[in-house]
């Protein structure tokens, strides 16, 4: 099979951005997605480059783009990665943390939690408006989190001087320490494995 060259793969991740892919990872899966079948397509039918992506387009442009900018299966990613190893071990960790801490601590806890998910925020906002890079894997995540405290803050005495018990606050803190993990990993991932962006 014939090997893109490091150009036409950056030609048809340009292609998707115009086409208002305005997601990084999500344009990262199409361009590669698209690549394997323009490579195919070139073998098969020994065309060049331009010939099997103008081809490959007109018909498959529409399925293609469909998926452009979808957010909901970037929360899925992120909770098949709750599994691993180094994640059941925060886990762990944040339980008996959590079992041995005084209930002073929690009301601290909490405004620690409210502040690490605005930093989130903000770290994305900024990252987005210096690089240019969204990433919705991040985005979903973030928002899927605020949410998660929100409702936990609710169930659990927001109206108490923001405080909350020890199992909704463990629960968010270990999440949270997870999409750390998450937040770095993928940020890791898009920039060592796809440099031409």
């Amino acid at each position: 099979m014939q090997n893109l060259t490091l150009e036409q793969i950056k030609f048809i991740d340009t292609y998707l951005q115009k086409s208002d892919v305005i997601f990084v990872d999500i344009r990262t899966e199409l361009t590669d997605h698209i690549a394997s079948a323009v490579e195919e397509k070139m073998e098969v039918e020994n065309v060049e480059f331009y010939d099997a992506f103008k081809d490959f387009m007109a018909k498959n442009k529409k399925k293609v783009l469909r998926e452009r900018n979808k957010y909901l299966a970037s929360l899925n990613g992120f909770l098949r990665t709750l599994y691993k190893p180094y994640n059941i071990l925060i886990a762990i960790s944040t339980a008996i943390c959590f079992y041995f801490l005084p209930e002073f601590v929690f009301p601290s806890i909490n405004i620690l939690i409210f502040v690490s998910i605005i930093c989130f925020c903000l770290m994305q906002t900024t990252n987005s408006l210096i690089t240019k890079k969204r990433f919705a894997y991040l985005e979903q995540v973030t928002f899927s989190l605020t949410v998660i405290y929100f409702i936990t803050l609710f169930f659990n005495g927001f109206y108490k001087n923001f405080e909350g018990n020890k199992y909704s606050l463990g629960i968010v803190s270990f999440l949270l320490i997870a999409f750390f993990v998450h937040y770095v990993l993928t940020l890791r991932k898009f920039k060592k494995q796809y440099a031409y962006l």
